[in-house]
């Protein structure tokens, strides 16, 4: 009788120092994006105010524009990311341009401790399931494809709530949002911690 395989097990290894350099790097990469959203964003409000103004009003199919581009840039980098890691950085700069120019607009509409609160909030959340996601030693693998297709969901339900203009209907999306975008922060840190 023959008990040995053929193809024995691979032993993995886990290196926390290349672990930990790499969250460091992707964390400083996120910090510099929001950064530089929040310069062009600033930018666009006082610099360049009359300019945008003067865009959208000539131009009303700008602002779908911006709101499009970030999403299909999203989708280039995550495909390029591998193959060129110095185009994904400089695509994901003009995302972060891109997004600031966008929220500089939608920041129009708010007063300054609104934004302050909405901005302190985020970073809370990102920051309390980024570490939940890295320390946490159970298996998100299942929940992460289920807030996956969740919100693949929402985006088709929110664009139909584009026609119907609920209010009520937005406010529960955004609730939605946050619950979906938090199991995702830590499905994520999690896929790259193992």
């Amino acid at each position: 009788m023959y008990n040995f395989d053929q193809e024995p097990e691979r032993r993995h290894l886990v290196d926390e120092s290349g672990l930990n350099t790499f969250l460091s790097k992707l964390y400083g990469l996120m910090a510099l994006a929001v950064l530089v959203s929040a310069v062009s964003s600033y930018l666009t409000m006082t610099v360049f105010a009359k300019q945008m103004l003067n865009l959208m009003n000539h131009h009303p199919w700008a602002m779908w524009f911006l709101l499009l581009l970030p999403i299909a840039l999203t989708l280039i980098i995550n495909f390029n990311a591998t193959r060129s890691p110095g185009m994904s950085f400089v695509l994901l700069m003009l995302t972060a341009i891109v997004y600031g120019v966008t929220f500089a607009f939608i920041a129009g509409a708010y007063t300054g401790e609104d934004i302050a609160s909405a901005f302190i909030a985020s970073a809370s959340v990102f920051i309390v399931m980024a570490i939940l996601g890295t320390v946490t030693k159970r298996d998100l693998s299942r929940i992460g494809s289920y807030a996956s297709a969740a919100l693949i969901g929402l985006i088709v339900a929110m664009l139909i709530n584009l026609f119907l203009k609920n209010l009520t209907i937005d406010y529960i999306f955004s609730f939605i949002a946050v619950i979906i975008f938090t199991i995702l922060t830590a499905w994520d840190c999690l896929l790259y911690t193992s």
